[in-house]
């Protein structure tokens, strides 16, 4: 039985990581500002558009203003814009200093209290649940990201403590839990086999807006995620879909919930439904909430549960069902292993 924990950049930035998309807008702009993607990019910064999966959106809005035979000069500044992406991450990378062993400890304790950020009512099921579990429990990792900081991070947690992880259930036995090795969901930037490098893109074909560059031969397939990932044989939608499917709890960190991953989203929200006891917990950094105010609070978690509703694509009949399957932790400093 699986309890899935799926990250987003935000993990990488609790780390110190420069690797928001505002981070990179400045870096590229001031170096390549001659280059293809730079008007794009600018206009990006210009509407406030500073999430990853805003790039990726506006990557398929671009190409409506493309001319129907510029398909092969579009791929090839995509996969321009993509190297330097490369390089700038891989440049983060080598400059972080990360005490490796502390952080893989504190992570290690973070996967087994996750609970602790829960309210009353969210924690007394879970710990319910847990009691009811009379075998090992799998700590699922999947990440959204590509630098190998997680990786890193997975190999240590398990060298101070032998189980890694442990829970007692109701029979009286204290049986040993694990946490597996992080699936890279959109690949990665050091892949040392180089069969699971980086991916980029939107989510379907309704997100490119040039119907020309929906040829599935010709463009999309280098464009939508799940495409391009099939296309390498990575099959890492797949492993996802399996650990998602096995899973009783899964918990989303540092993700903004974007449109270009509305594919991940509706897939979760379908698991979401397919029993009475699966729960989706949704980790929130929410700076405007105002601390020991309940309808601030209770507002902010309304409106996270409203926006994966909205990316899932959940019909208005079991709107209801959903929301309380989903519980919203805010401004949990669960994952700051600094």
């Amino acid at each position: 039985m699986n309890i899935t924990f799926i990250f987003g950049n935000g993990f990488d930035i609790n780390l110190g990581m420069k690797t928001s998309y505002a981070n990179f807008q400045k870096w590229y702009m001031d170096k390549y500002e001659d280059e293809y993607f730079a008007q794009v990019m600018k206009d990006d910064i210009d509407s406030g558009r500073d999430n990853w999966s805003d790039l990726e959106e506006s990557l398929g809005k671009h190409t409506s203003c493309l001319p129907k035979d510029g398909i092969v000069t579009f791929l090839n500044n995509k996969l321009k814009l993509e190297c330097r992406l490369l390089e700038y991450l891989k440049n983060q990378e080598e400059s972080i200093s990360i005490d490796y062993a502390s952080a893989g400890e504190k992570f290690r304790v973070a996967i087994g209290n996750f609970s602790s950020a829960f309210d009353s009512d969210s924690l007394l099921e879970y710990e319910k649940f847990i009691r009811s579990v009379a075998d090992t429990i799998d700590y699922k990792l999947i990440t959204m990201n590509y630098t190998s900081v997680l990786d890193k991070i997975y190999k240590e947690a398990g060298k101070k403590a032998t189980p890694v992880l442990t829970h007692r259930a109701n029979n009286g036995v204290n049986y040993p839990d694990k946490i597996s090795k992080p699936l890279y969901l959109h690949g990665r930037i050091d892949d040392p086999n180089n069969k699971n490098g980086m991916i980029l893109g939107v989510a379907n074909e309704e997100q490119i807006l040039n119907a020309d560059y929906r040829d599935r031969n010709l463009c999309a397939d280098y464009i939508i995620k799940e495409s391009l990932n099939r296309k390498i044989g990575a099959r890492n939608v797949e492993q996802a879909k399996n650990i998602i499917d096995n899973s009783r709890y899964i918990c989303i960190f540092g993700a903004s919930l974007g449109v270009t991953d509305n594919a991940l989203w509706k897939y979760l929200g379908t698991w979401l439904l397919s029993g009475e006891g699966k729960r989706l917990v949704i980790f929130v950094r929410d700076t405007t909430v105002v601390e020991g105010v309940a309808m601030s609070q209770a507002m902010s978690k309304d409106r996270q549960r409203d926006l994966f509703i909205e990316r899932a694509g959940i019909k208005d009949e079991i709107r209801n069902t959903v929301a309380q399957r989903i519980i919203v932790c805010l401004n949990s400093p669960i994952f700051d292993l600094k």
